[in-house]
């Protein structure tokens, strides 16, 4: 069980606004930001309750029931993703019927890197790994691209 504290109203504002775009809400369902005045009732003592829900409350309650109280640097790192570079030589496609182009990717230009990732331009994605294929594929749904190491002849 975590708790985040926020020695000030801009820190409690950040957190709100990254919760929000994680889709999180109140307890009763209401957006993060439209409770930004929650901060004034315990001000430098706010902790914001950071588990599968979120609520707020006194440093001191969290504290009495156990709770972990990190810091908004500590929820920072917590939240930022990591940065990958990911080098692409060759490429070709192949259109699908669902408006994705497949961008197979040479297995020598994936030695010792990977496949693009989409995470740090906050794209919508996914990625796995085949071991029946031996293959890796991404597929981002705001590129409009699936990314993959399989060779062309194994999709018939």
């Amino acid at each position: 069980m975590k708790a985040i504290h926020t020695k000030t109203i801009e820190e409690f504002k950040q957190v709100l606004e990254i919760l929000n775009k994680k889709g999180w809400v109140w307890i009763g369902g209401v957006k993060p930001l439209k409770y930004i005045v929650n901060w004034n009732g315990y001000k430098k003592r706010t902790c914001i309750r950071y588990e599968d829900y979120f609520s707020h409350g006194r440093k001191e309650w969290y504290e009495k029931w156990g709770y972990e109280i990190i810091s908004f640097k500590e929820f920072l790192r917590l939240e930022k993703p990591k940065k990958v570079k990911f080098p692409l030589i060759r490429k070709k496609y192949l259109e699908t019927p669902f408006n994705l182009s497949v961008e197979f990717i040479h297995e020598e230009d994936l030695r010792g890197f990977a496949i693009p990732n989409c995470q740090e331009k906050n794209h919508i994605q996914q990625v796995a790994f085949s071991t029946y294929h031996n293959c890796l594929t991404q597929v981002c749904f705001t590129c409009k691209k699936i990314r993959t190491s399989m060779k062309k002849e194994d999709l018939k």
